[in-house]
């Protein structure tokens, strides 16, 4: 006689005891996913940030007129050698490195 209400009745109390579980779980999965999602961009608008800062860091001082002067300086056959080895890059890869990191240590959750 009470069918038509104790169907939906029912229902809930199913889904009280068995899906309201994986319900939690989908949404902690969603949110963490948002959460993830949103660091992640947050990071990567912060590093390009500094590495522009570092960029501009490096032109203020004025190390990059130095280093090319100093390297214009160098005879043509130490020049040679040092770019065989690779020397240039690994210097500009160093000094990036260094102002990278000093720049971060500003940015609140990324620098230690």
């Amino acid at each position: 006689m009470l069918d038509w209400l104790m169907e939906p009745i029912n229902a809930i109390i199913t889904w009280l005891e068995h899906g309201i579980y994986d319900f939690f779980v989908e949404t902690f999965e969603y949110f963490g996913q948002v959460l993830t999602l949103f660091f992640t961009e947050i990071t990567t608008s912060f590093i390009s940030f500094a590495w522009g800062l570092a960029k501009e860091i490096i032109s203020s001082f004025g190390l990059d007129d130095d280093l090319s002067n100093t390297w214009s300086a160098l005879p043509p056959d130490i020049v040679s050698i040092i770019g065989f080895f690779g020397i240039p890059a690994v210097i500009n890869i160093i000094m990036a490195a260094l102002i990278t990191s000093f720049v971060l240590k500003f940015i609140p959750f990324l620098g230690k």
